[in-house]
């Protein structure tokens, strides 16, 4: 099982669209009003959170799910590779209440794989995975322009990670017995080549020149 530590870290680079869109909403505050919006805005989204991990929990139990939620860990990892670039927008003056729903559910919208991949990585255990996003959180919502930055600095970080999860997604995918029994290294096979294709889009991404095979 992932340890809290772990899971913080996968919740901070599952949580980079998350990111995004509370650094774009977060610029149409002012100052004033940007740090009790975006602290009550994490309170409603740990709450709200907190049940959705306990509904997940319970599909975690019966078996045959947990190759779903492999697939769904397989799919984040994916998503690791995809991230939009933030926008600029003009202040836009507007009620507290308003701004801190809108952060919420904007958060909220991109969360459910997240939690879904936690519940995951933490066997269904729904206090460990709500207590490393409870961890994180802070860091997501009030250090979310400098996670971006760090993100965008040290990316080989989020092609690495993309493989990890990619195997242990593969690992609960067929981690049922009667799969296991005939495919045993089918979950290598399939990370190896997904590894390839992280690394092809790294130095794509970075114009290094690939080394030529034939």
């Amino acid at each position: 099982m992932f340890n809290l530590v772990n899971l913080g870290l996968v919740n901070i680079l599952l949580s980079s669209d998350n990111v995004l869109v509370i650094a774009l909403f977060g610029e149409e505050l002012g100052e004033r009003k940007r740090i009790p919006v975006l602290f009550w805005s994490m309170v409603a989204s740990l709450a709200i959170q907190l049940g959705i991990l306990y509904a997940l929990s319970f599909l975690f139990r019966i078996s045959a799910t947990q190759s779903l939620f492999g697939l769904i860990i397989c799919y984040m990892a994916f998503r690791l590779l995809h991230k939009g670039e933030p926008g600029k927008r003009k202040l836009n003056h507007q009620s507290t209440l308003s701004s801190i729903g809108k952060i919420a559910v904007g958060n909220l919208m991109m969360s459910f794989e997240n939690e879904a991949t936690l519940i995951g990585l933490s066997h269904g255990n729904v206090w460990v995975a709500w207590l490393a996003i409870a961890a994180t959180s802070p860091l997501i919502f009030f250090a979310s322009n400098l996670i971006v930055w760090i993100l965008r600095k040290f990316d080989f970080v989020v092609y690495a990670a993309s493989v990890l999860l990619f195997k242990i997604g593969l690992d609960m995918i067929f981690g049922l017995p009667a799969l296991t029994r005939y495919v045993p290294d089918v979950p290598w096979i399939l990370t190896g080549l997904f590894g390839l294709y992280v690394a092809g889009r790294y130095l794509h991404r970075h114009n290094i020149p690939r080394m030529r095979l034939f």
